[in-house]
């Protein structure tokens, strides 16, 4: 099994994963109940906890996790470690809106019943996305002081990773709230309030000062963590300007911006990753002012290279020009350690390219950056509203559920080797809920939880080889994929021109990437060494795996890594 596994794996003797809630998490309602034929609800809403966690079917209640251990009592982010992050002003700002709002649970009313006659009103807007209500301020304490409280965890030894499933979620929510960028001058929230990931990262360097000299915050979800990104540019002193116009006159102000976690040294402290989609909303508008897809931020970065160069912009460069690969925009660098990759719409030219760009740029790009810059501690921005089937991805990433295991198995890979395996999760995005628990998000939380379960119970190191490998696998396949494709493009054409009609069966298009879940193939099953024994109907690679140099240890299933190389649904023939 190590032979396709990237590496040995050694039995975890620490705690097991723990997911961290709070029923106030609950409480922070954007909208009434709705009935039976009523509109939809706004895409972040209390139903997004109850598929994950409600008894008894809740995803996360299943009994494939029943070594978890689950906490509900988190205590509240104190004021001061939310304003190493956040403006006082906001924070301010946002506990006054709450505090006028209707109170459904202190009334002992509810919101089926209706606002009583002569009470404030129960919701409030603070842009056309983003809605608060009475207890919404306290919800947002109890989501971050959960994460802190992973924290907290993970480096007592307590549990050797954590899933927050909390809300309102917090990767949009800046110094201030709303960030703006060029594409888009007035921005939103962005459903999010307070940064539960930045104010957590903010509290390891601070209080574990002795242990954690260096955080990696790594942000997945398909919208581009721009609030993240500016709570880490923050750490570096900058100016900025206003301009106050009257009619007579105008005067402009400026004042230094600086929000320090520790110390001088937190820019280099402090590694931000976020891969998103990034350019307008469809190939349609692209030469149309406007129409960004949300935020308008992110395109492809990466930061500077000094002492860390493993990973240079050259590489971004090379692997833009990758067959079938790819990343938006331009690659520049700045003297914070961030690193963006804007990934473009996901073509339908092959199925599954989208989905190889998308772990081609962790396994190039972001997984050697990470291993470079050996954090002591890894947060996740665990966000699954890239999933093909959440129509609020406006068809960016296109992934499946098994990308959120296979990537969030990588990023274990590279804890155990950096940090003791050290990793927390939070809840971001992730709004396709129709289907309850059998939902195209109940699924990618249930993978990502699962991956992190896995890698409680055996530590396995990251390995670059076979990163490079299963690369090539995948490739192979998608080339194999595109020659059929196109011979299928000339049957058909020949078919019209001689009359024949059009056979529509067996598309090419729909040939399946090799990619799936871990629980597909068994350790049993699988060679110790040379080409992994690939499904039926599945076209293996002239490259053999890896060989690992010990064996891996234990039983169970095969980690994602290993399983998205080697087992799926067979490939339709064409």
């Amino acid at each position: 099994a190590a032979a396709v596994n990237g590496g040995a794996a050694a039995p975890v003797a620490e705690g097991r994963t723990a997911i961290l809630s709070h029923p106030l998490c609950r409480e922070h309602f954007t909208c009434a109940p709705l009935h039976h034929g009523s509109a939809d609800p706004p895409p972040e809403n209390v139903n997004r906890l109850k598929v994950l966690l409600d008894y008894p079917n809740g995803v996360l209640r299943a009994g494939e996790f029943a070594e978890c251990e689950f906490s509900d009592d988190a205590q509240r982010a104190s004021l001061g470690d939310v304003v190493r992050v956040h403006d006082w002003a906001y924070v301010r700002n946002l506990q006054t809106k709450c505090a006028v709002l209707h109170d459904f649970c202190a009334d002992g009313s509810t919101p089926e019943m209706g606002v009583p006659v002569g009470a404030q009103m129960p919701f409030a807007h603070l842009d056309g996305d983003t809605v608060i209500s009475a207890r919404t301020y306290e919800a947002a304490l109890r989501a971050a002081g959960s994460v802190i409280e992973g924290v907290d965890r993970v480096m007592s030894g307590r549990n050797r990773n954590v899933f927050c499933a909390v809300r309102p979620p917090g990767h949009h929510a800046g110094m201030r709230g709303v960030v703006t960028n060029d594409n888009d001058d007035s921005g939103s929230h962005g459903f999010c309030l307070l940064n539960n990931v930045g104010i957590a990262a903010a509290y390891a360097r601070h209080v574990y000062r002795g242990r954690v000299d260096k955080v990696a915050i790594v942000d997945f979800d398909v919208h581009h963590g721009n609030g993240t990104e500016e709570v880490v540019r923050n750490l570096v002193p900058t100016h900025e300007e206003y301009e106050m116009k009257t009619p007579m006159a105008s005067v402009s102000m400026r004042t230094e911006k600086w929000k320090p976690w520790l110390n001088e040294e937190d820019p280099d402290k402090v590694l931000f990753v976020s891969s998103h989609g990034y350019g307008k909303k469809s190939e349609e508008l692209e030469h149309v002012p406007g129409h960004w897809f949300y935020p308008g931020s992110g395109s492809t970065c990466v930061p500077p290279g000094g002492s860390d160069p493993s990973t240079t912009p050259e590489d971004v460069r090379a692997a833009e020009s990758d067959y079938l690969g790819g990343y938006e925009s331009e690659t520049r660098a700045d003297k914070h350690r961030i690193l963006d990759l804007g990934l473009g719409l996901a073509t339908r030219e092959v199925s599954g390219t989208a989905r190889n760009r998308f772990r081609d740029g962790y396994r190039k790009v972001i997984l050697p950056r990470i291993m470079a810059f050996n954090p002591d501690l890894i947060l996740i921005s665990a966000g699954f509203d890239g999933h093909k089937k959440d129509d609020i991805n406006f068809g960016y990433l296109s992934l499946v559920e098994e990308d959120f295991e296979w990537v969030t198995d990588e990023l274990i890979k590279v804890a155990n080797s950096c940090c003791e395996g050290r990793v927390v999760s939070v809840l971001e995005g992730g709004y396709a809920i129709k289907g309850a628990h059998v939902s195209a998000f109940a699924r990618s939380a249930q993978a990502h939880v699962r991956a992190l379960l896995n890698g409680s119970r055996f530590a396995r190191p990251y390995d670059q080889r076979y990163c490079e490998w299963e690369s090539k696998l995948e490739r192979d396949f998608l080339e194999k994929a595109k020659e059929r494709q196109e011979r299928k493009n000339k049957e058909t054409l020949m078919q019209l021109y001689h009359g024949g009609g059009i056979d529509t069966g067996g598309a090419a298009n729909d040939v399946p990437l090799p990619l799936a879940s871990p629980s597909s193939i068994d350790v049993a099953t699988a060679p110790m060494l040379g080409t992994p024994q690939l499904p039926v109907g599945t076209i293996a690679p002239d490259s053999a795996a890896p060989a690992a140099e010990t064996p891996a240890t234990g039983g169970g299933a095969v980690p994602a890594s290993a399983a998205s190389a080697v087992s799926a649904a067979s490939a339709a023939s064409a």
